[in-house]
């Protein structure tokens, strides 16, 4: 399914998210959702790509680009995201590049 609009590619990845975490509290999938709305906004501003769309580039986009000038933790947040994000999608074997990088610590 395709977008139309930022907005409809936000609705999108709060979607996926929601279907996608277990175990955690309600909040937490909140807190979730509203990053993988925003992460999701960006790359369809970007590159008017869809979360069911997205491939590694765009991921890496956010993580080279997008978070850099975030603080470390709020990087570690959206790091958190992103890899639900690709665990809903599916790829996680495929996109573990995507996840390396220092927004994977917290702290250094």
């Amino acid at each position: 399914m395709g977008c139309a609009n930022s907005r409809q590619a936000r609705m999108q990845a709060r979607d996926l998210i929601r279907r996608h975490m277990h175990g955690i509290s309600e909040r937490g999938i909140q807190e979730h959702a509203a990053r993988a709305e925003r992460i999701a906004g960006e790359i369809y501003r970007r590159f008017r790509v869809c979360p069911r769309g997205h491939h590694e580039k765009h991921l890496c986009w956010v993580r080279d680009c997008y978070v850099q000038p975030m603080a470390r933790k709020t990087q570690y947040d959206h790091f958190l995201t992103v890899r639900a994000l690709i665990g809903a999608l599916g790829r996680q074997d495929d996109w573990v590049r995507v996840l390396r990088g220092k927004w994977t610590r917290p702290k250094d």
